[in-house]
């Protein structure tokens, strides 16, 4: 996950935020990432992004604002 996130800071232009479980994330859904470890969402706000669990819900929602908590 964290080399995945150092690659998608370099292209993004933006540092790396870690969603911390219980945690709120807000921001606009850009893609979906897959890795080993499953397929991630790509949440950027104006400063910093964040990766959290992919959820099939989220597809529709690519390229919108976003708001959740993560589990």
């Amino acid at each position: 996950l964290n080399r995945v996130a150092g690659q998608l800071s370099e292209e993004l232009g933006l540092p790396y935020a870690e969603a911390r479980s219980g945690g709120r994330v807000e921001g606009t859904l850009r893609r979906s990432v897959e890795l080993a470890s499953g397929k991630y969402a790509v949440v950027e706000k104006s400063r910093e992004f964040t990766l959290v669990p992919w959820r099939p819900v989220l597809e529709r929602h690519v390229g919108k604002e976003v708001s959740g908590v993560v589990s």
